[in-house]
């Protein structure tokens, strides 16, 4: 419950407000924070994909593919995990990461 003195002045307040012309200003300033944040956001994802696709390559990701797909479920103890395939395998999931942290901050 407000007391007396709140209420006085919250009428007080409230009388004394004055609307200020906002002259399509927050309208301006709202239309450009998306175009910025997207911006970015498709920079950072040009980007991961660039580096996905180097590490991929030089980590020879086709050839850890194929043996997976071709031995893989028959001998699973015959694929070597390399350290490159191990590095290759960080690499995704540090890009997944942080494609998650992304998609939850926004």
């Amino acid at each position: 419950m407000k007391t007396e003195d709140e209420r006085l002045a919250d009428s007080f307040l409230k009388a004394q407000i004055k609307e200020i012309p906002d002259e399509g200003f927050s309208r301006k300033v709202m239309r450009r924070i998306p175009n910025r944040a997207n911006r970015y956001n498709r920079w950072w994802q040009i980007f991961c994909t660039a580096v996905f696709v180097i590490l991929f390559t030089l980590l020879n990701g086709f050839g850890v593919a194929w043996q997976l797909l071709k031995h893989g479920y028959e001998m699973p103890h015959a694929i070597s995990f390399t350290p490159h395939t191990l590095m290759l395998t960080a690499a995704l999931v540090a890009v997944g990461c942080w494609h998650l942290y992304q998609e939850t901050k926004a």
